[in-house]
């Protein structure tokens, strides 16, 4: 598969009375054509931040001090906003969190779709000819684009599966239930048949049921369009429902990358198994829970060391005072820790996942 798209060094840096909180410190993700990678991690480890970053959306005082952003062999830092807007939403697009916010509530959801496909359509040059004939020769023009819009619109809405599609298309958000706002959320961002679609907590504040369906969508996406999807969760049953690979994010720096079966099977960042033993486990009736001690670290004033030290149970002192590398730890994959090795070993005796772990305090 060709790379479609390369993170390097990637540094969002937020400016502030307070100091300068670095809400990405330099990351490196690739991702492939018609693949799928799931960023994990908690509320504020900067998962949101780097996709705003790759859509050129980074708010202010918050701006991009520095790495590359390769998408299709340009680098997205270095273009101009009247260029990134060519872009945005034609060939990458994105779904944010919340559809309720995101989607203007006094224009139908039919005209917000249509305004996403007559944007990135290429309609030439439409002042209207001289004389009578060339002045309505142009409205019929436009009167045809704008069927066609509508057309593509009715389209795209019973491919994401909402029912009744030209009903639905002269209703407002607020008459969509949850989980029908997210269909049309997806349906905008994949009007224009981009080639990477940006997935912010898709899935939050939905039931279960309604996950299932918006998951089993987004395989279907990837797989009849090609599309490759950057996908954002602090869930990771989510995550290997619908991804290839995941990198798992601590604090606004990579801790660990593999395939999905490499990071629920094995992991090897003390963070990953924290995440892992922290999700119940159905038919254990004697299984407990093992949350993470501890809060995540201020962002602007992030320890010297290993940022996951101070909640880590393998941590050394060592920790405290440098910051691990971001380590090959076989084919695909990293971890930046300084143990992870005896960390394998460790786990590898007590079976995989299978075998108990215990933080600090426990």
């Amino acid at each position: 598969m060709a790379e479609l798209l390369k993170i390097k060094d990637l540094q969002v840096h937020f400016f502030t009375d307070y100091g300068v909180v670095k809400a990405v410190d330099g990351i490196d993700l690739t991702l492939q054509e018609g693949e799928a990678l799931g960023i994990l991690g908690e509320s504020g480890c900067g998962k949101s931040m780097t996709a705003l970053a790759v859509m050129g959306l980074v708010p202010f005082p918050g701006r991009i001090t520095g790495g590359e952003i390769i998408f299709a062999g340009r680098d997205l830092c270095r273009l101009t906003e009247k260029e990134m807007r060519r872009i945005r939403g034609k060939e990458i697009a994105m779904i944010f969190q919340d559809p309720l916010t995101t989607l203007n509530p006094v224009l139908k959801v039919g005209e917000q779709i249509t305004e996403a496909i007559r944007l990135h359509h290429e309609e030439g040059d439409l002042s209207p000819a001289s004389g009578r004939r060339g002045f309505f020769r142009f409205w019929e023009d436009r009167r045809r684009r704008e069927m066609a819009a509508w057309k593509k619109a009715v389209e795209m809405m019973e491919k994401v599966g909402i029912p009744s599609p030209e009903l639905r298309m002269e209703e407002y958000p607020h008459q969509f239930s949850g989980g029908m706002r997210q269909r049309a959320m997806i349906a905008i961002a994949l009007s224009c048949n981009p080639r990477l679609l940006i997935a912010d907590e898709l899935t939050t504040a939905l039931d279960v049921t309604i996950q299932a369906q918006i998951l089993d969508l987004m395989r279907r996406i990837k797989e009849d369009f090609r599309t490759s999807i950057l996908f954002i969760s602090h869930d990771l049953g989510a995550i290997s429902e619908l991804c290839d690979r995941a990198a798992v994010m601590y604090a606004g720096k990579i801790v660990e990358t593999g395939s999905v079966q490499e990071i629920t099977g094995a992991p090897f960042h003390p963070y990953t198994q924290g995440i892992l033993a922290s999700i119940p486990r159905l038919g254990e009736k004697e299984y407990r829970i093992k949350p993470i001690p501890g809060n995540v670290p201020d962002l602007g004033d992030l320890p010297a060391g290993c940022s996951f030290f101070p909640r880590c149970p393998y941590g050394q002192a060592k920790c405290k005072t440098e910051l691990p590398p971001l380590e090959e730890a076989g084919e695909g994959r990293q971890v930046r820790c300084f143990y992870w090795r005896q960390i394998r070993a460790q786990r590898e005796e007590e079976g995989g996942i299978g075998g108990e772990l215990s933080f600090a305090g426990d």
